[in-house]
């Protein structure tokens, strides 16, 4: 039986899969499975693992033997939170969710981290970026993408200053002209021609997605930005090869469904079981996940109504719900 089924391995807090493999601890987190770096080192693989902090993707099956490498991948999404703007626990909340042992419960402010070929592109920059960096061990980074400027998407940007420490170079941020005006307001001091190479701030370059801007490249791949409706507010999801990132989604319009033809992984925002006027309930979530009919969903920016291991049950074979430190992988 293949024990990392669907192009994915899964590190993060402990879950189903703790009865195959062995763990570890990866900064007080505790891992499934082992670290990308260790899988790599244990295989002798000529796999580069320096650069990302994680390193290539490689796929492991389970046979008599035990564990037998398949092959590497290029593409790697990293869930460095999966939780709503309060995140979960909330403060002073003593609900079974937010007092829960289930450490897939924890969840910080919405954010990922793709890695394609070994560069690492951030979407959105939560409170918790920092801590988010710490316990995934990223160590580059090298482009930041922003969805729309909610205070939970974007108040980590002066944390991005410690990787332009490192780099010795600004770093570019890719948004829609109305949020790059908002990020301007809030952090005009980090752009690049301000800082005038002051090592104490962040140093980013602005980039303005256009709403005709079909896509654009980075580190050699197509960014499609994805026009999505955050209630009343326009905001962009993206997709890189096999990959959609939509969060804090209410309508996708028809436009950005034909631009998820062919999807692999859709990562989807789903609040709550309940409606809300700015967010997908986990009904109309999976209403619109089966719409766009991707290999696999998964669901980010949950409250703490959703208990991880009751309402995973729920869902259909192919929806299942991210938490934070979950990895997976695709062409």
């Amino acid at each position: 039986m293949c024990l990392l089924a669907q192009k994915i391995i899964v590190t993060g807090p402990v879950g189903a899969l703790r009865k195959n493999v062995t763990q570890e601890k990866v900064r007080k987190r505790t891992t499934v499975g082992v670290s990308f770096t260790s899988v790599a080192n244990r295989f002798d693989s000529p796999y580069d693992t320096s650069n990302s902090g994680c390193g290539k993707v490689i796929f492991f099956c389970r046979n008599a033997s035990g564990l037998v490498k398949i092959k590497a991948m290029t593409l790697e999404l990293t869930f460095l939170g999966t939780g709503t703007s309060q995140g979960v626990p909330l403060i002073a909340c003593d609900c079974p969710v937010c007092t829960s042992d289930d450490p897939r419960d924890s969840r910080l402010r919405t954010s990922v981290l793709l890695t394609v070929d070994n560069r690492n592109i951030l979407i959105d920059a939560t409170p918790e970026l920092r801590l988010q960096c710490l316990w995934n061990d990223v160590r580059r980074l090298d482009a930041i993408l922003v969805t729309h400027t909610h205070a939970d998407h974007i108040l980590g940007l002066d944390d991005v200053r410690r990787f332009c420490q490192l780099q010795h170079e600004p770093i570019n941020l890719y948004a829609a002209p109305d949020h790059i005006k908002s990020i301007e307001k809030i952090f005009g001091y980090a752009r690049a021609d301000r800082a005038c190479g002051n090592r104490d701030l962040p140093q980013l370059i602005f980039n303005t997605i256009l709403p005709d801007q079909d896509s654009f490249s980075l580190f050699g791949r197509p960014i499609i930005p994805l026009p999505l409706w955050h209630g009343p507010d326009s905001i962009l999801g993206y997709r890189v090869g096999g990959l959609a990132y939509c969060t804090d989604v209410t309508r996708m319009p028809d436009e950005t469904l034909r631009k998820l033809e062919g999807l692999d992984v859709l990562v989807l925002g789903a609040l709550r079981p309940q409606p809300h006027p700015k967010h997908l309930s986990f009904d109309q979530a999976i209403e619109l996940a089966q719409r766009v009919g991707a290999g696999r969903t998964y669901f980010v920016h949950m409250t703490h109504q959703i208990s991880h291991r009751e309402q995973e049950k729920l869902l259909p074979p192919t929806i299942h719900l991210a938490y934070d430190s979950l990895k997976i992988a695709t062409d």
